[in-house]
């Protein structure tokens, strides 16, 4: 008896059996795995300054993205958005954080001054950029 025939197929096609896969571990381990997209604003009188963008899968949130106008660094506003952040992932019931920088960003320091511990460096991406990625359990 032939199993299956393996081809590739497009997201949407491929996406009939997810709902599937969420009942089977919804049920088994009480854990949402619809992913999450939010972005955090941070504003100046109105005028947008800061971002920060993070997904939420499986009670782990990542942050994709956070960037401050470098006319308003130094001034805390990344810091308002990562307590912001972890606050609202807390309230999600999130598990774990976790972030990626460079090696030579400031966001390195304030990651670290979180308590987030380098889990890992992925090295050299398709620009040559080695990149720290972080955890931190919550």
């Amino acid at each position: 008896m032939k199993r299956a025939d393996i081809n590739f197929t497009n997201e949407a096609d491929a996406s009939e059996l997810d709902f599937e896969w969420e009942q089977f571990h919804e049920t088994k381990n009480k854990v949402s795995y619809v992913k999450q997209h939010h972005v955090l604003g941070a504003y100046d009188s109105g005028e947008l300054v800061g971002r920060l963008v993070f997904e939420i899968l499986s009670g782990r949130a990542h942050i994709k993205d956070l960037i401050v106008k470098q006319t308003h660094r130094s001034k805390g506003i990344g810091t308002d958005l990562l307590r912001a952040f972890e606050n609202f992932c807390k309230d999600e019931k999130c598990h774990k954080l976790t972030a990626r920088t460079t090696q030579h960003h400031t966001a390195l320091e304030m990651y670290e001054k979180f308590g987030y511990t380098q889990e890992f460096v992925q090295k050299k991406d398709a620009f040559g950029w080695d990149w720290i990625w972080f955890y931190k359990f919550i």
